[in-house]
């Protein structure tokens, strides 16, 4: 793929990404993710015609295999939740 292409798509996939991380409560089973997804926004944005097509692919997968994860975190209880909920005051 050309590199204006992957930027393209690296971008929709973060923004994809960003939505579906709305959903998703950052507390210390999903800190690394919400920082993983920001670090590789960074990462994007500075690519140039000297970053390597395969270090591209790299990004994209991981981008996709974030996705994936992302969406298992979404219907999970938060922390907070799962907490009130071994003390028997969940307020859902």
């Amino acid at each position: 793929m050309s590199l204006e292409r992957d930027v393209h798509s690296a971008e929709a996939l973060l923004h994809a990404l960003a939505t579906e991380l709305r959903n998703v409560p950052v507390d210390e089973r999903t800190q690394a993710l919400h920082v993983r997804a920001l670090q590789l926004k960074r990462e994007v944005t500075q690519w140039g015609e000297a970053i390597a097509a395969e270090v591209r692919d790299q990004v994209l997968e991981e981008l996709h295999a974030l996705r994936a994860e992302t969406a298992h975190w979404q219907d999970a209880p938060s922390g907070r939740q799962m907490a009130d909920a071994l003390q028997g005051t969940g307020t859902t």
